[in-house]
């Protein structure tokens, strides 16, 4: 697999979150676009038409993952907790998986 999958060149380190939860889901939404966009230049690699569905699926949560945060950020109303846990078990599984494709 080419370098250009190799992960998000900015990805939030545990350090830098935990300021504001605002402040978090913009570390977090401008690190699930970047991780969208390596996804989609990866896709110009020959690739089989297995890895370039689960990439397209990844890609494409990226973007769900990454409206849903904005989304929240920018809400009047407090995200419940159980939704948050909700959002960042499903942003654990995206670059989760994403890892794995990148092995």
């Amino acid at each position: 697999m080419s370098a250009a999958i190799a992960g998000p060149r900015h990805t939030a380190a545990p350090a830098q979150l935990g300021g504001s939860l605002e402040g978090d889901f913009v570390l977090l939404a401008s690190s699930l676009e970047e991780t969208r966009e390596l996804l989609i230049e990866a896709k110009l690699d020959p690739i089989g038409s297995t890895v370039r569905a689960r990439i397209d699926s990844l890609a494409h949560a990226c973007e769900g993952l990454t409206r849903r945060i904005r989304a929240a950020a920018t809400s009047s109303e407090p995200l419940p907790q159980a939704q948050l846990l909700l959002l960042m078990l499903e942003i654990d599984e995206v670059c989760r998986a994403t890892s794995r494709l990148c092995a």
